[in-house]
């Protein structure tokens, strides 16, 4: 999709806004797709997977779950979760974590329903660029009934520091 972004003109009429909204919707729409079917695992009696053999720490947070960048990267190898980037479009652009989705912070809130429709209880992966963000972020999605979220302590700082995989201007760096 940013390819797309580079490719518009600025008379057209198509926003940038747009085309990310676009894009978010498309992204969930996948990852519902992939979780309800593509997901090693059992399903929920709602169809959601759920993943066994996971090491997940018990201990609730303001009803959230805090991982490390190792924990988290297990996490997502092993589960498959939806991967919430929390931050802006412009840090989203410059790098992410692979099949991220944005939601910016700001705009969370009015978005929230979005999510609601097919992630209320599936597990959903929030990161910022080091932590203090998506820790606002998982409060927020607690508080309007999300279960099996999941905080990444550090952030996407903590993740490139670990040597994790990222997607930088439309390249994966392993």
């Amino acid at each position: 999709m940013v390819c797309l972004l580079n490719k518009v003109k600025r008379n057209n009429v198509v926003s940038i806004a747009l085309i990310n909204k676009l894009n978010s919707q498309v992204m969930l729409l996948v990852l519902a797709l992939g979780l309800t079917i593509g997901c090693a695992g059992t399903q929920s009696a709602e169809g959601h997977a759920v993943v066994e053999n996971v090491n997940i720490p018990d201990g609730l947070v303001d009803g959230y779950r805090n991982l490390t960048p190792d924990q988290a990267y297990i996490f997502i190898k092993e589960s498959g979760p939806l991967i919430l980037d929390v931050r802006t479009l412009r840090e989203y652009e410059r790098s992410h974590l692979k099949l991220a989705v944005l939601f910016p912070l700001g705009k969370l809130a009015t978005r929230i329903d979005e999510l609601r429709e097919i992630f209320v209880d599936s597990n959903i992966v929030v990161y910022c660029q080091s932590g203090n963000r998506s820790e606002t972020a998982a409060e927020l999605l607690v508080e309007n009934g999300f279960s099996g979220i999941i905080n990444m302590s550090g952030g996407l700082k903590a993740w490139i520091v670990r040597d994790y995989p990222v997607v930088i201007s439309n390249n994966t760096t392993e």
